[in-house]
């Protein structure tokens, strides 16, 4: 192909694909198989604070979205990437706020509950209490399936060699 080709091709401007985040769409492995059994034990138990928390990539997002979806029409509040919050005072506020509406929530962030509370301990005894979902890296088998799941979800086939490559190279 020239450069006169290329100047005259034609550019699809598709939208992005947006990832499927449900429960059929979770990736489950040794690495995070106890995850969602317990989130749905929170679900079912009442309680009215989960956290979730794990590094970059475990799957903390796909979670919450399961619960978002799961949770039509209940009280839920859902907050992500909550270990960026530099207000650890209005979290506590929040979460006391919500549970005295009857409100859910349910937290999600990298690293440790109680680091998200910046020092606050009436908030760190919270978190602390709260049932947690704490995931780790994903395994080699989960990337794998993951890379396969994505390239199905954009309807690409390929050879899983191809997700073994990749694996081996994150």
């Amino acid at each position: 192909m020239t450069a006169a080709d290329l100047a005259r091709q034609i550019v699809l401007d598709l939208p992005a694909l947006a990832p499927r985040m449900t429960r059929e769409a979770f990736v489950v492995s040794a690495s995070n198989a106890a995850a969602l059994a317990t989130l749905d034990a929170w679900t079912a138990s009442g309680e009215p604070l989960l956290t979730i928390c794990g590094p970059a990539g475990s799957g903390k997002t796909h979670l919450l979205q399961i619960l978002v979806r799961e949770s039509a029409g209940d009280r839920l509040l859902a907050i992500d990437d909550i270990d960026r919050t530099d207000e650890p005072q209005e979290l506590l506020a929040l979460v006391e706020q919500a549970r005295s509406e009857g409100k859910r929530v349910a937290l999600a962030g990298r690293g440790a509950p109680a680091a998200w509370s910046a020092g606050l301990k009436d908030l760190e005894t919270r978190l602390n209490a709260a049932p947690r979902i704490a995931l780790v890296e994903p395994d080699e088998a989960l990337l794998r399936a993951v890379i396969l799941k994505l390239f199905r979800d954009r309807q690409l086939k390929t050879a899983p060699s191809v997700a073994d490559y990749a694996v081996k190279r994150l």
